[in-house]
């Protein structure tokens, strides 16, 4: 007879539920088995209905309560981090591989052409948040750009960590991709070949990462900003 370690049950709504099934399956880490739920159609359709009413719920809530809700969620996952490492390591990482994953450092990030709270916020905020510092550069977007420097000189962010320019990019482009404590450069505006290929060029010998028209919606808009460090050790025999 298996041992299972822990029984896990589907989040819905709020609460944790059984499959309407009835039918769970098992997943091996390292020689310990969990019970996890066998989602069905039906479940599928009460997280469908149930998504739509927290949609309604979580959009008119206000930006700021939003913020408060996801820092406190991110305090509890960093009170939990031990227990995330384990069970990343039970998948099979290593610690290092676990634990050495880090802001790529000095970002500079070009705003895109259209006139856009939106898209300027976008191309900012996946490389604050992993920690990484932000050179925000705008130029079809420098009046709302600099506002929105009003409201940053007033938050808590350290001095520094987020700094608004504007002007003509092309002004500034050689200095800007030949700069050795410029760690990446996030094109969020689409440049013509020549200007992309003199970036490229000169990144190339100051070995620092290029990206055009980065991603800017779920995980795969903060990947650009990390990078995995790779801890070399003996292992003994």
């Amino acid at each position: 007879m298996i041992d299972i370690k822990k029984t896990y049950k589907n989040y819905v709504d709020g609460k944790y539920v059984r499959s309407e099934s009835g039918k769970t399956y098992t997943k091996e880490l390292k020689n310990e088995f969990y019970e996890l739920p066998l989602t069905s159609k039906k479940d599928i359709r009460d997280a469908v209905t149930s998504s739509k009413n927290g949609y309604k719920k979580w959009s008119s809530t206000t930006p700021y309560l939003r913020m408060q809700i996801l820092y406190r969620l991110s305090e509890m996952i960093e009170g939990n981090k031990e227990s995330y490492v384990e069970l990343l390591m039970d998948h099979g990482l290593t610690k290092q591989k676990v634990s050495h994953q880090n802001p790529i450092g000095v970002v500079f990030s070009l705003s895109g052409s259209n006139v856009s709270l939106n898209e300027l916020l976008m191309s900012i905020l996946p490389s604050l948040t992993v920690g990484c510092s932000v050179i925000s550069y705008s130029e079809e977007n420098s009046v709302l750009a600099l506002k929105f420097a009003e409201d940053i000189n007033n938050s808590d962010f350290p001095s520094g960590s987020l700094n608004i320019l504007s002007g003509k990019f092309e002004n500034i482009l050689d200095d800007v991709s030949k700069h050795v404590e410029i760690n990446l450069v996030a094109l969020h505006k689409e440049l013509d070949n020549e200007g992309l290929k003199t970036i490229e060029q000169n990144a190339s010998e100051s070995v620092k990462r290029v990206f055009s028209q980065p991603s800017i919606e779920g995980l795969s808009s903060i990947l650009p900003y990390l990078e995995t460090k790779t801890v070399w050790h003996p292992k003994g025999t």
